[in-house]
């Protein structure tokens, strides 16, 4: 269905804020056994997780993925 997707098809999309910035793309989708976690690289620095929910992933696209990353998350 349209609003179905693989995991794997998200591997290497761009993330975004909800304000349009770029954040970085998506290099991995892990569940360590309490929710599923995008793994996301940034252009600099290391990669970090956000849980995989309506509260933090607010829109999938055929190019990017929207997110609304919590605050103290990221720096």
């Amino acid at each position: 269905d349209e609003d179905e997707f693989y995991y794997v098809d998200l591997i290497g999309r761009a993330v975004e804020d909800e304000n349009g910035k770029a954040i970085g793309s998506v290099i991995a989708l892990e569940n360590f056994g309490a929710s599923d976690l995008l793994e996301i690289k940034p252009k600099i620095g290391a990669s970090f997780y956000l849980p995989f929910t309506d509260e933090c992933v607010l829109e999938i696209t055929d190019d990017k993925i929207i997110v609304r990353i919590p605050e103290g998350l990221i720096e």
